[in-house]
């Protein structure tokens, strides 16, 4: 169990007599937010400007959160050493029954939106620390339970839980990329992902990859042959990309293994 704790100035609530089902709540200026574990102990601080939020109930059984915005939020660990920065972020929620009938339990549709996203940890990644775009539109369906725990997710995964990927944008260094599919649990809840992905500067990725130990050397020669054979100038590449039985492959190519989630 944890506990939040928001620390806020000015904080302007807004109610619109004419509609109840709506709930409009801004806060200028610095915020700062704790999060703890129930027995007291520190495990995340932030700061953050300028939050404004929107919660509605469409209509019975269905609830949105319509927006949360924020600006310049750092994300610090319990010792006052910086974790992560983004300049500005939306994100939206609707939950709602959905049009799916094989499930019982709603849908939970989201959209995140990030705009320069920095990370002060030392991370082995291929061009840097700082993430200038990145979106994710998703759909989750199936029975979904708190908390979270190995017993949750086989019943998620036991209801056909899935994960729609509606739409992935990314804006890394020379990388751009689209990409949009479908996410699950396997019988030994491990992923199962199926994504189909548009991406510029595939081969300076492979390149790095390669150079900093994450794909082996002879499936990164591979993956550059395909890549001269398939790439367009302008348009980029377009790439079908699997994660099944501990396995990431580009189209049918063995990139490398995929860490093995241990679940407690």
């Amino acid at each position: 169990t944890y506990v939040w704790k928001w620390d806020a100035k000015n904080i302007l609530v807004e109610i619109n007599p004419l509609n109840s089902h709506e709930l409009k709540i801004v806060s200028s200026g610095e915020n700062k937010l704790s999060i703890l574990e129930a027995k007291g102990g520190h495990l995340f601080r932030a700061t953050l400007e300028n939050v404004a939020l929107q919660f509605s109930q469409v209509k019975e059984k269905n609830y949105s959160l319509d927006f949360l915005q924020i600006e310049n939020l750092g994300i610090y660990f319990p010792n006052g050493s910086k974790l992560a920065k983004i300049n500005r972020a939306k994100l939206s929620i609707a939950i709602s029954q959905g049009e799916q009938k094989s499930s019982a339990y709603p849908e939970v549709s989201s959209n995140l939106m990030i705009n320069n996203l920095k990370v002060f940890q030392k991370l082995n990644v291929p061009f840097g620390n700082t993430i200038t775009e990145l979106q994710i539109k998703s759909l989750i369906t199936g029975k979904i339970m708190k908390p979270v725990t190995k017993s949750s997710f086989s019943i998620w995964r036991k209801d056909g839980g899935t994960i729609e990927l509606k739409e992935f944008k990314i804006n890394y260094g020379p990388l751009a990329g689209t990409a949009s599919g479908t996410l699950a649990l396997d019988k030994n809840l491990q992923p199962l992902v199926a994504l189909s992905l548009r991406i510029k500067g595939a081969s300076k990725f492979i390149q790095r990859l390669v150079e900093i130990g994450l794909v082996p050397p002879g499936n990164g020669s591979l993956l550059q042959m395909f890549i001269k054979l398939k790439e367009a100038k302008d348009a980029g590449l377009e790439l079908p990309i699997t994660i099944q039985d501990g396995t990431l492959n580009v189209h049918q190519i063995r990139v490398m293994d995929v860490p093995h989630i241990i679940w407690r």
